[in-house]
C-alpha cells in the first residue's frame, strides 16, 4: 500500500487492491473521505464504528449460544432415550407381560424404527443439510429464510436491533462524509448481510429518489419502530 501511495495512487485505490483486509463499504467510506478532503475523520469514525460493529457481534454470539447448548443438550438427551432407555424400558415390560398404552407403544415403535434403520436416518439428516444449503443459493429461498429470521422467538428481536444500529451507522457515516442519501442507502444495505432488510431499502431508496422523505418511507414500513 505504502509503494502504491508512494507511486501516485488513491489511498481507496490502495486499499482496494486487499478485499480480504477491507471490505467494500470501508473502501466506499475512505474513497468518501478523500473526495470531501475529509479522510482523517472519516477514518476516525471507520475505527469506532468497527468497534461497535464487533461489540454487536459478540453480544449476538452470547445471545445464540445459550440456544444452541439447549438445542445440542436436547437432541442428546433424545438420543440417549431412543437408543439406550426405551430399548431396556420395552424388554422390562414386556417380560411383565403388561399392555402397553398407545402412546407408549408409538414412542417404543418410533424408537425401534430409528435404531433398526439408523443409517438412512444419518443418511436423510445430510441430505436435507446439502439440499438446504443449495437451495440458500435460490433467491426466494434465501429471501423467505432472512425474512423467517426476524420471527424467531427471543432471538428474532436482538437479529432485528442489530441489523438496524449496524445501518444507522453505516448510514450515519456516510452521509457525514458528504454521499448522497440515495448512494449511501444503497451501500448501507449492501453492508447487511440480509436480503429482505436489502430489499426493503431498496424500496425506501426508490420513493426517496422520487422526491419522498426518508422519514415517512421508513414510516410506512413495520420494520422501523416509529
Amino acid at each position: 500500500m505504502i509503494a502504491d501511495i508512494q507511486s501516485g495512487s488513491d489511498f481507496s485505490a490502495a486499499l482496494a487492491k486487499f478485499p480480504d483486509c477491507f471490505s467494500p463499504t470501508f473502501i466506499f467510506l475512505a474513497r468518501a473521505g478523500e473526495e470531501s478532503g475529509s479522510l482523517a475523520r472519516t477514518l476516525a469514525d471507520l475505527a469506532k464504528y468497527l468497534e461497535n460493529q464487533y461489540k454487536t457481534t459478540q453480544r449476538l454470539k452470547t445471545a445464540v449460544r445459550y440456544p444452541t447448548f439447549i438445542l445440542i443438550f436436547f437432541m442428546f438427551t433424545v438420543g440417549i432415550i431412543v437408543f439406550f432407555i426405551i430399548p431396556k424400558f420395552k424388554n422390562i415390560l414386556l417380560n411383565a407381560r403388561i399392555q402397553l398404552p398407545l402412546l407408549t407403544r408409538i414412542v417404543v415403535g418410533v424408537s425401534e424404527s430409528i435404531i433398526k434403520n439408523v443409517l438412512w436416518v444419518f443418511a436423510i439428516i445430510i441430505i436435507f443439510i446439502f439440499l438446504f444449503r443449495i437451495l440458500l443459493r435460490g433467491s426466494k429461498f434465501r429471501l423467505y429464510i432472512d425474512s423467517l429470521k426476524f420471527k424467531i422467538p427471543i432471538l428474532g428481536k436482538i437479529i432485528h436491533k442489530a441489523v438496524i444500529s449496524s445501518f444507522s451507522r453505516t448510514l450515519s457515516i456516510l452521509i457525514s462524509g458528504g454521499t448522497g442519501l440515495a448512494t449511501a442507502l444503497t451501500i448501507s444495505s449492501q453492508a447487511i448481510d440480509n436480503t429482505y432488510f436489502r430489499i426493503l431499502i431498496d424500496k425506501i431508496k426508490e420513493r426517496v429518489i422520487s422526491g419522498s422523505f426518508l422519514s415517512k418511507e421508513m414510516a410506512r414500513q413495520n420494520f422501523f419502530s416509529k
